[in-house]
């Protein structure tokens, strides 16, 4: 499965109340477009449901996720359970995530700095996403595979709850992508502009 994924940018240099409500109105817009896009949008609005633990549930059958980051937003829309996570590569608190690192992990991707962490952190975001829960279940989602097959792109393979999901990620700009789906092969990434505040 090709997964497109929507990209939406926004004004990341807004702080505070302003810079979530762009952050968020990003996300929505993408998730708007990616239910579109995916064919599932025979409603006003693709909605979502919420499980208590804040995870998305399926609506009439499709899975949606969404992210945002340092001032791009990203959603996909799909019939099966998917994730998807961005973080700015130019990111400043990364130490803290290097610390969550499981043994190996960071040695098979080719070491501790901060694009390598990026990398763990967004693969295993994206996985945890999909599962539905959050980064309660980080210390029970490993890396097993890492295969860079280019400066910009690598597929890995995370294992979590006994199952084994492929994750393809790649470099867009200053953000890092990452998504998450059984018999994923690749991603599409779909840009679109903003449009009003």
């Amino acid at each position: 499965m090709i997964l497109p994924l929507i990209a939406v940018p926004y004004d990341g240099l807004l702080r505070a109340r302003e810079g979530v409500a762009a952050a968020r109105a990003a996300a929505d817009r993408a998730l708007q477009a990616a239910a579109q896009r995916a064919g599932a949008s025979g409603q006003e609005d693709f909605t979502l449901a919420y499980a208590e633990n804040g995870a998305p549930l399926p609506s009439d059958g499709w899975y949606a996720s969404r992210s945002h980051s340092a001032g791009l937003a990203l959603a996909a829309v799909s019939r099966s359970a998917i994730g998807v996570d961005v973080e700015g590569l130019e990111r400043e608190n990364w130490h803290a995530a290097r610390e969550r690192a499981l043994a190996g992990e960071l040695d098979l991707i080719g070491g501790a700095g901060r694009e390598e962490v990026l990398c763990m952190w967004t693969a295993k975001e994206a996985v945890l996403k999909r599962a539905g829960v959050g980064l309660a279940g980080l210390e029970h989602c490993l890396i097993v595979e890492y295969e860079a097959n280019d400066p910009k792109s690598a597929r890995l393979l995370v294992e979590f709850d006994g199952a084994r999901v492929p994750v393809i990620q790649r470099t867009e700009g200053i953000h890092l992508i990452a998504a998450a789906a059984e018999g994923l092969e690749g991603i599409e990434l779909v840009h679109v502009e903003e449009r009003g505040a």
